[in-house]
């Protein structure tokens, strides 16, 4: 196969498995959540040098590092539950090469499989209009919250807007990843922030509000949060901070409520268990 007819098989293969799992073309997934449902098993451990690790043999598991960002885990689980849809054997991934003109036929199939799984072209589209933004010329602060409500980078998203989706020309990607990511979450919330940042609007989907303690969820001024997994403050923008392991809840101002999940920075085991509560966090 050439590279077109393995993008079409990739992006084919996603849609069949959003369809299979009643997850519609314009939500937001979980890929840990969604391994789970298939019969994967997700672990978190430490791996300095690699991104991820899927073994078929002698039952599938997909291994993550826990030394990447929230948002590279993410991907890094689409990508190899790809691997699995598509019978590959085990797979060592390496920190991911810019250029896809480097990979094997294997991997450039499973990147493009996870891009079309976490950010399909339509769910991007609504995603910007439904926020009534400008799709080809979007502001920085925009693109990070489209990115951060799909689970992705921000640079990952520019890239896949630029690059796959054609959306964006090659002249506003560069411009958008000219914008320093720890001035933009500052900006965003008002304050310093020294890890990461979510904004949660009304146009939220149903993905749940995944946080590791010390990061900050943006909510709209009229949302209430219950749970004992973070604290809501009113100042300078209304906002949550993960404080302990945990979930609750945050209602948005179009009656919905949203389950946040808090884990502890770095935590390593299986995924599914990592908003546990622990017995030091119960005291």
């Amino acid at each position: 196969m050439n590279v077109r007819e393995l993008a079409t098989r990739a992006a084919a293969e996603a849609s069949r498995l959003r369809a299979k799992y009643g997850i519609g073309p314009s939500d937001a997934v979980c890929p840990f959540e969604l391994a789970d449902r298939i019969g994967l098993s997700v672990r978190l451990i430490a791996l300095s040098s690699l991104e991820a690790i899927y073994a078929r043999e002698p039952s599938p598991v997909i291994l993550l590092s826990t030394e990447r960002p929230a948002g590279r885990r993410r991907y890094s689980c689409a990508h190899e539950i790809g691997h699995h849809v598509f019978g590959h054997g085990t797979c060592l991934d390496q920190l991911f090469d810019d250029d896809p003109g480097a990979w094997s036929s294997d991997e450039f199939l499973a990147h493009r499989f996870a891009a079309g799984l976490l950010m399909p072209k339509i769910a991007v589209e609504a995603a910007f209009d439904r926020r009534g933004w400008s799709l080809k010329s979007p502001r920085p602060n925009e693109v990070y919250v489209v990115a951060q409500n799909f689970g992705v980078g921000y640079t990952t998203l520019i890239g896949h807007m630029e690059c796959t989706l054609r959306c964006v020309l090659s002249s506003v990607a560069t411009g958008l990843l000219k914008q320093k990511l720890t001035q933009l979450r500052s900006d965003l919330a008002g304050f310093q922030i020294d890890q990461d940042l979510l904004v949660v609007d009304d146009h939220w989907g149903e993905r749940p509000i995944e946080l590791e303690i010390g990061d900050v969820a943006v909510i709209p001024p009229s949302a209430g949060f219950t749970g004992a997994c973070a604290i809501r403050k009113t100042k300078p923008r209304v906002h949550i901070a993960a404080t302990i392991s945990g979930s609750g809840s945050v209602a948005l101002n179009n009656s919905r409520s949203i389950e946040i999940r808090v884990s502890r920075p770095r935590f390593t085991g299986l995924a599914r268990y990592r908003y546990l509560e622990e017995p030091a966090d119960a005291e």
